[in-house]
């Protein structure tokens, strides 16, 4: 099964790849890969959004088979990856994070920041101080501080009748 489609995957490459040097108006202008600086960059591009793509596959398997995680927290570690701040992004999170915190609480839902690793708390000691000061729920990367998070969230959707 995986060959077979291996071979229809390579035959449609090809078949694309035909259609587009034949092509008028190309979808994609092969000729732009002569340039070598676009080429490696692209590849680039390509291995690593293949790493990425492989990392958010393969992450819910390793939380459940390896760490023996439940349902729930492999979700909440899953929910929480989007919003794991660097040390580029907390700044700018902290930028907005008071008018962000009215306008969210005036709608009447909460917010809650996963922050990841301790470098960021201490290198960026105001903003985490700001995003702790406007939200609802401000947690570390730890298993005891996602089960803080969980109780949060438990919590919320309890009184709300979710």
């Amino acid at each position: 099964m995986p060959l077979s489609l291996l071979a229809i995957a390579v035959m449609f490459g090809v078949l694309f790849l035909w259609i587009e040097r034949t092509s008028a108006q190309p979808m994609l202008n092969l000729a732009l890969f002569k340039n070598r600086m676009f080429s490696f960059a692209s590849l680039s591009a390509l291995l690593s959004f293949m790493a990425l793509y492989s990392l958010i596959f393969l992450t819910p398997f390793y939380l459940t088979f390896a760490l023996h995680y439940s349902i729930l927290k492999v979700g909440l570690v899953m929910a929480a990856s989007p919003v794991v701040t660097t040390n580029s992004t907390i700044e700018r999170k902290a930028n907005g994070a008071k008018a962000r915190f009215e306008q969210i609480d005036a709608a009447g839902y909460r917010s809650a920041y996963v922050i990841d690793g301790a470098g960021n708390l201490l290198q960026r000691v105001s903003a985490t101080r700001t995003l702790c000061t406007y939200s609802h729920c401000t947690v570390a990367f730890s298993q005891s501080e996602l089960d803080v998070l969980r109780k949060f969230l438990v919590d919320y959707f309890e009184a709300s009748d979710c």
